[in-house]
């Protein structure tokens, strides 16, 4: 995402805060296109600021985040890629050794 982009896209967060146009939806949705947007980057063009902003959601939306100390989230949301699927892909099969880990 461009400067411009990340101009545009606050200042659209900044009138929908302050005209209370926020659903519940919208903003969970917000919250989930954040997290995808930071783990789709580089791991080294993820800053603290972005990495810490989404752990809130991350340890609300996911049982084992919340089990989970801050420094082992942290160093989880540095660290991990992202990788789209189809609804019903098989990822990995029980039994099976990963392709990838780190």
């Amino acid at each position: 995402m461009s400067s411009s982009d990340d101009v545009a896209h606050l200042r659209s967060k900044l009138i929908l805060a302050s005209t209370g146009s926020f659903s519940k939806a919208s903003t969970m949705t917000q919250a989930l296109e954040h997290v995808i947007d930071v783990i789709s980057r580089q791991t080294s063009a993820r800053s603290e600021a972005d990495v810490s902003g989404t752990l809130p959601w991350l340890r609300r939306r996911t049982e084992l985040m919340a089990q989970l100390n801050k420094g082992t989230v942290v160093q989880l949301v540095r660290n991990c890629g992202y990788q789209s699927a189809e609804r019903d892909d098989v990822i990995i099969q029980q039994g099976e050794v990963g392709e990838r880990y780190g």
